[in-house]
Order: C-alpha cells, then structure tokens, then sequence
C-alpha cells in the first residue's frame, strides 16, 4: 500500500487547521456585526450540543481507527485493516441513525432544560442531522488518517472547514432566516460525512492483500470505550461553562463570551496539526519497541508545543482589547478579561497535548477517564460558584481549572516517560513576557487599525525570534532531531537553523 508522506501531511495539515480557525474568525467576525448577541449566543449553544452529542455517540471510535489502522499497517497486516474498517463501518451507521433519533425526541426537553423556552426546539431537531453527520465524519476521517492518508484527510478538511462555516452564513444572507443558518450547519455535516464515506470506499478496494493478524474486536472496543468516556467528560467539560452562563446570566454574554473562546481556540492552530498526525507517528514508533526514541520524541514535542503556544498567547493578551475591537466591537471589550485568563493558564498547561497523544499511543486510554472526569469536576463546581457572582469572568477561571486539573493528571501517569526541561521552559515564559510588555505599550501608543495590528504582530514575532536565538532556547542538536521526527522540510529546516 502507498501512503501519503509525513511531510506532505504536515504541511497540509496546517493549510486545513488554518482553513478551520481562520474560517470560524471571519465567520463570527461577520456573524457579530450582522447578528445581536443573543442570536451568537443562541449559535454557541446549539453548537456546543452538536459537539457533546457527536462525542457521545461517536462512541471514541475515531481515535481507535487512528490507533489500530495504523499499528497494524507497520506490520502490514493488509487484511485486518480491511475487517476493522468493515466492522467499524456497520457500526458508525448504525451510531448516526440512533444519535439523529435521540436528538429529534428530546429536543423539546434540551429545548426547555438549556434555553428556558420550547420555541428552540425545532433548531435542536434540525441540529440533530447534523450530529448525524459529524458522528460518521469523525469515524471515516479517522480512517483515512490511520491509512497515512494525510494529504487527502488535509485537503478534504481544508474544503469543509471553509465550506462549513460559509454555507450556512450565505443561506442566511440569502433568506434572512435565521433557520436556515441551523439548516446550513446540518447540511454541510451530512455533505461532508457522504464525502469521508467515498474517499474510504475507494481506498479500501485500494488495498493489497497481506498479513492477517488475529485482532479481536474487542480490543479495538476497549481501547475506544475509556477515549469515550472521557471524551464525553472532556468535551462536557469544555461547554458546561457556557452552558452555565446562558442558564445564570443570558445568551447575550454567552455570545460576547463566546468570541473569547473563538480567539483562544485560534491558538490552537500552532500545535493542533502536529499533533493531529503525532498520534500514528508515536504509534509506529511504540509498535517497534523503541523506547528511548519514543521518550526523545516526547521531550523535544513538549519543548516544541511551549516554543510556539506560550508566545502566540501571551502576544494575543496584550493586545487583547486591540484585537477585541477591531474584530467585534465594542460591545466584545467585554470579553477582554476572560480572554487574557484563558489564554495565560492555557499556556501554562499546553504540555497536556503531549502527554495526551503519549498515552494513546501506548494504549493507556483508560487514564483519560480519570483525568477528564475530575477536569468536568473542577469546572462544573466552580462555574456554579463563580459564574452567578463573575459572570464570564467568573466563567475563564472555571474553565481554566479544567485545563489546569487535566495536566496535573497526565503528567502523573507520564511522569515516567516526559522530562521537563525546566531551564528551556524558564527562557520561553521570560522572554514571551518581556515581548508581550513592549507590545502592550507599544498597543496603547497607536490607534486601532488592521494595519497597526499587522505591524504589532510581526514586531511580537520578530522580538520573540531574537530572543530564541539570544537566549540559545533551540540546541542545534534538537533542532536536527525536532526536524527529523517532524518532517525534514527545507523551510522548517532553515528556521531551525537560524534559530538554533
């Protein structure tokens, strides 16, 4: 079997996360200047009960399609790669048609439990096809991905990342109505999951013939079930704070919080594409008993993941009511607070995303349960506690409890494979603070303007750059092997070389 190149992956992977953030910016920066607040709030919580039920009936089956796919094509275990992908086929229909039928008749009770009104109802039952939808693009994309189909995964993302936000926002440009902004979500998931469908289709007749090592499908079940559970403790965690806020204060601050969650999630962008692709890699290297490339791996990842989230976050606080402004209005500077709160503690605790793709891929999925279950814990307790006296302000701190509670948890059971390179973690906070310093005053001396903005951010990029290559935060012996375990691409491998 031919796969895509790591490489190519790579590069593609971060055309289609940025196609997915970059969309979902110009889409809500539209959608608050077309929209009242409580209409963004209205789109926040029917998206976060899209993205919980789709967790929950997803049943983890996507992070097993990455994880056993991929083991086995390292062995080149041709034909159990073709049962598992049958099997799980049949299952993943039969997943989407009981979450669509689940949705549609509690949807008078989600109606009245989450918004205090019946009349949302029947945006909950159109929502509900798209739940459908997601639940099979998450198993057949997670396919194409353990097949190392990279590239392709990339490119079809890249297309329905810009596609999903734009469908719905031009049916409603078009009507009007607000409905068909609902219906324009549901459509797009339902396109998109017939497209997933096809692409496996066809590679699976692809496929050569080769080994067939015996591969229950229980194990598969197994080492899902705990990635489902806690993928429904993680992602409830995720939105029970704005849950909270539309219940305890209105939908109106839960859409003004929401653009804060949007701009946090943009972040996101730096790490999510490694990471997307990290999972089979780790795996490969797990399946060949390399432990001490699979611990070097680790270390350089963590280093990696703080080099480029800590600045990016600590660069978009300062300029936080800059960008607020420009991008929402002023009725968004209220949002200012939570974002800098969410954006600090995320940075602290972005090691978490390494430790994550380390524990799947050594199949110690079980673990998440725990950890997602007590960061569920810690933010539902204090979202109760703070969100009624601090509102969304009161809501950043919960959430970041949740990140912070999730950490700590992985880290203790990784302890033993991850080094923290303190001395290297030091220079990126020290040096991310002192460029977020001169951009914070540099922010109050100039007027606001896109352009002004521009000129900030490639400032922050350069100073935080300098300082890299000053404070020797890049070895040149990690830049060869960061550059190695992610892809030997020319540009990247220049970068390094400069910075180390």
């Amino acid at each position: 079997m031919k796969s895509q190149s790591f490489i190519s992956g790579l590069i593609f992977q971060y055309g289609a996360v940025l196609s997915l953030y970059l969309s979902s910016f110009i889409f809500y920066f539209i959608v608050a200047h077309i929209l009242p607040t409580y209409l963004v709030g209205v789109i926040s919580l029917l998206l976060a009960i899209l993205n919980i039920f789709y967790t929950v009936f997803a049943l983890g089956l996507g992070t097993g399609m990455q994880h056993f796919i991929s083991y086995h094509l390292a062995r080149n275990n041709i034909n159990t790669i073709k049962k598992i992908i049958k099997n799980t086929s049949l299952i993943g229909i039969l997943l989407s048609a009981t979450a669509f039928l689940f949705t549609y008749f509690s949807s008078y009770y989600i109606s009245t439990i989450f918004f205090h009104s019946i009349k949302y109802s029947f945006y909950i039952k159109i929502i509900g096809i798209g739940i459908s939808g997601d639940v099979l693009m998450n198993i057949f994309s997670s396919m194409l991905l353990g097949l190392n189909y990279y590239r392709t995964f990339s490119i079809t993302n890249i297309i329905t990342n810009i596609s999903g936000y734009f469908i719905p926002l031009s049916l409603f440009l078009i009507t009007k109505d607000f409905e068909y902004f609902i219906f324009g979500f549901s459509l797009s998931y339902t396109f998109y999951a017939i497209i997933y469908i096809s692409m496996v289709i066809i590679f699976y007749f692809r496929l050569a013939d080769g080994n067939n090592e015996d591969e229950r499908y229980l194990n598969i079940l197994k080492y899902s079930i705990p990635v489902f559970i806690s993928g429904i403790l993680g992602t409830s965690a995720n939105y029970i704070d704005r849950i909270i806020v539309s219940y305890f204060v209105n939908l109106s601050y839960l859409g003004i919080y929401n653009f804060a969650i949007v701009i946090t999630s943009a972040v996101l962008f730096l790490l999510i594409p490694v990471f997307n692709i990290i999972l089979p890699r780790l795996s490969y290297i797990f399946s060949a008993n390399d432990e001490s490339g699979f611990k070097t791996s680790l270390r350089l990842l963590l280093n990696f993941s703080y080099i480029l989230y800590v600045p990016a976050a600590f660069g978009i606080s300062a300029l936080s009511r800059y960008i607020l402004f420009l991008f929402a209005g002023p009725m968004y500077l209220k949002a200012a607070v939570p974002l800098i709160i969410i954006l600090i503690s995320t940075s602290l605790f972005s090691g978490s995303y390494v430790f994550s793709n380390a524990l799947s891929s050594t199949k110690r999925t079980r673990i998440f349960i725990i950890s997602s279950g007590l960061a569920m814990l810690a933010n539902i307790i204090l979202s109760f506690l703070l969100i009624p006296v601090y509102g969304i302000t009161g809501a950043a701190i919960s959430y970041s409890s949740m990140n912070g509670t999730n950490f700590i948890i992985l880290y203790y059971f990784e302890r033993n494979f991850v080094k923290y390179d303190l001395k290297i973690i030091f220079k990126i906070f020290a040096s991310s603070i002192f460029m977020s310093i001169i951009l914070f005053y540099l922010g109050t001396m100039l007027s606001y303007g896109f352009i002004n903005l521009l000129i900030l951010i490639i400032l922050g990029a350069l100073i935080y750059s300098m300082e890299i290559k000053i404070f020797k935060i890049i070895s040149r012996e990690d830049s060869i092997l960061i550059s190695s375990l992610i892809g030997n691409i020319k540009v990247f491998r220049f970068i390094l070389k400069i910075l180390s």
